[in-house]
């Protein structure tokens, strides 16, 4: 079960014993799975403009390892025909027109107020009441250790 966040408490299953605990945010650092609790500091709010050019920075570290990882699997050949010659320029473009997207709805979270994260949601995207994630990051400072490893 994943953990459910609800107002100042964070809910998951204690390591190796399966039952269901209640802890205040900010007491521990890492929940179920390595991952860790939103402070209670951190908000989400809708994206503004003046998040653009942080969400595009935060974006292309919380990405870095993964372009990585697809250039060690598929090669610099391979990888050069399908990314260069800048994965980044085009991952920021593809931020870009996401976040300003009339057919999106961007969230952005905010600590001591920067964004660390964003996500991109299509509402009703294939049946009323139905969403998708188009895009989503999380600042790579921020994301757990080994869990946004290649």
């Amino acid at each position: 079960m994943a953990a459910r966040l609800l107002p100042a408490h964070v809910r998951t299953r204690a390591p190796g014993d399966g039952n269901l605990t209640t802890a205040r945010l900010g007491e521990f650092s890492r929940i179920r799975y390595g991952l860790r609790a939103v402070t209670p500091e951190a908000r989400i709010r809708a994206f503004e403009p003046s998040d653009l050019d942080a969400v595009i920075e935060l974006s292309l570290r919380a990405w870095e390892p993964v372009f990585e990882s697809l250039r060690q699997v598929l090669g610099d050949a391979i990888f050069a025909r399908l990314h260069d010659p800048d994965w980044r320029a085009a991952q920021a473009e593809a931020v870009r027109s996401t976040c300003v997207s009339d057919d999106l709805e961007v969230f952005v979270a905010i600590v001591d107020d920067l964004p660390v994260g964003f996500a991109a949601v299509a509402l009703n995207a294939f049946h009323e009441r139905m969403g998708v994630v188009d895009m989503i990051a999380v600042d790579s400072a921020l994301s757990a250790p080994g869990h946004s490893d290649p």
